[in-house]
């Protein structure tokens, strides 16, 4: 997966969660098996592994 693909898909994982406030993604560090995408606003980290899936490390959008 290329970093361009991984930000791909944390923008789908953004609009899944109805987000619609400023998007500025870095990449933060690409693994084997995933690559950190980090959010500067609000500030979060989500990790894309190498299947598309994305996961909320800093559980930005978790429901309480």
């Amino acid at each position: 997966m290329t970093e361009k693909e991984a930000i791909n898909y944390v923008y789908k994982f953004l609009d899944s969660n109805n987000y619609t406030g400023e998007r500025i993604l870095l990449i933060a560090e690409k693994f084997k098996t995933t690559i950190d995408v980090q959010m500067l606003k609000p500030y979060g980290l989500f990790i894309v592994k190498n299947d598309g899936t994305v996961l909320d490390n800093y559980r930005v959008f978790e429901e309480e």
